[in-house]
């Protein structure tokens, strides 16, 4: 491992995309477009991170903690999250994105969890970067769940090790976060994976995620490039 990491794109990138109904407020915007401009930054941010060659990506698109919100915002989430995930797999699957959504998945009303599965079956060849979609997630659910399928599957307590306990997290098999970036000027995880934040780099923005643009995401990543990782050394 190398102490340090200069002029090196991280290999997996997390966002918390924070901000898109304060987006649709100042901006005089109804609250679902503000949530279709944030999927537009979302499409935009996938494309930049293929054009800088990172290969894997994870996005907060809907916590645990979201279900406490009011029934018709939860209502108008569920409709964009079918909607929009039938109206961008195509292109995606072209871009060579493979879809894999994490979390909680047995939340969901039946019509997202066909979307879901869908979407997952229709860009499995992708190759070029996966795309960890965390929905109905929590990172301290994600190290519960992790921990009842290690008793399901009766772990002798002398094998369970940090490398035992990574392959029963929901991004099993894929490498730990090396920057998680969070819009809208809040400074902290909100539970974004907990466990897969080990080390990384973090690093915040006051713009909305409707406003993270490619400008904004250039110095996410000149952020990162500058920073030192010693990794405890």
């Amino acid at each position: 491992m190398n102490d340090t990491h200069k002029n090196t794109i991280p290999t997996h990138v997390g966002f918390i995309m924070d901000g898109n109904r304060h987006w649709a407020k100042s901006n005089n915007k109804t609250l679902k477009e503000g949530y279709l401009a944030g999927a537009e930054a979302l499409a935009l941010t996938i494309e930049n991170c293929l054009e800088s060659g990172i290969k894997y990506m994870t996005v907060y698109a809907f916590s645990t903690e979201n279900w406490r919100r009011p029934q018709d915002q939860r209502d108008l989430l569920m409709t964009l999250f079918e909607v929009s995930i039938k109206k961008r797999v195509d292109k995606l699957k072209s871009l060579g994105v493979r879809l894999n959504f994490i979390g909680r998945l047995d939340d969901f009303p039946e019509a997202v969890k066909f979307a879901f599965k869908s979407a997952e079956e229709a860009t499995k060849n992708g190759r070029k970067l996966i795309l960890n979609v965390a929905v109905s997630y929590g990172g301290r659910a994600e190290i519960v769940d992790a921990t009842k399928n290690i008793v399901a599957d009766n772990i002798p307590i002398s094998d369970i090790s940090e490398e035992k306990f990574s392959e029963y997290i929901y991004e099993s098999g894929q490498p730990d976060l090396d920057l998680i970036v969070r819009t809208s000027g809040e400074k902290r995880l909100s539970g974004f994976m907990l466990w897969q934040s080990y080390y990384a780099e973090l690093y915040f923005t006051d713009k909305n995620w409707p406003d993270f643009n490619s400008q904004e995401f250039k110095k996410a990543l000149e952020y990162y490039v500058k920073a030192k990782r010693n990794f405890g050394k």
